[in-house]
This record gives structure tokens, C-alpha cells and sequence, in this order.
């Protein structure tokens, strides 16, 4: 009886968990507002993201979504804001603002 000619499978890689899908490990969200509107003129735009998130990580998920490289990240870290509801009062959540400066803002395509 003979072998019958098969394909040779492909060895599979090894790919860095961390890497797959970066825009969703670190939740990269849009803010449009009227101060992130504003810098659009100047080729910024602001995004949400966790607060683990580092600039590395943050310019991987763009690149990986947008398929554009941003020129320059600089991150604000948020202070929580007092909310009150009657008499209890309470408090909005840390987070991260990642300010992104990429060479043409129109390739991104983000306002509503």
C-alpha cells in the first residue's frame, strides 16, 4: 500500500499571549470632547485607556487598529471626582488619558 502525498504541517510559532489583541487588553477607547476636538487641528487625539497601560503598549494598540504610527504618546493620570447622591457621597474611578500625536489625524477617522 502506498503514501498517499501529504502536506507537511507547519510547525506553529510561538506568539507572546500579551501581544495578541492589544487594543482590547488595555481598552482603548476615543475621547471626544470639545478639548480633544480642538487638538485634532493639531494632529492629537485623545484616548481612554486602563492605568497599567504603558506608551509602548498604548502605540501597539493603535498601530493595530488604526494602522497608523503615532509620533508621540504622552499619558495624564485622572484624579477621582467627588460624586454625591443625597447624603452619600461616593467616587469616580482613577484613570488613564493617553494624549497621541500621529503625522494625519483624518487616517484615523474618529469623530462622530
Amino acid at each position: 500500500m502506498a503514501k498517499k502525498d501529504t502536506p507537511k504541517k507547519e510547525k506553529a510559532t510561538k506568539v507572546d499571549a500579551r501581544q495578541i489583541n492589544m487594543a482590547a487588553r488595555i481598552k482603548l477607547m476615543p475621547l471626544v470632547t470639545e478639548k480633544s476636538v480642538k487638538g485634532q487641528f493639531v494632529n492629537q487625539v485623545v484616548f481612554r485607556v486602563i492605568r497599567s497601560a504603558s506608551k509602548g503598549q498604548i502605540a501597539q494598540a493603535i498601530a493595530e487598529v488604526y494602522q497608523v504610527k503615532p509620533v508621540r504618546i504622552t499619558t495624564a493620570v485622572m484624579k477621582p471626582k467627588e460624586r454625591r447622591r443625597g447624603m452619600s457621597v461616593g467616587y469616580t474611578s482613577k484613570w488613564k488619558k493617553a494624549y497621541v500625536k500621529v503625522a494625519d489625524v483624518a487616517a484615523l477617522n474618529i469623530l462622530p
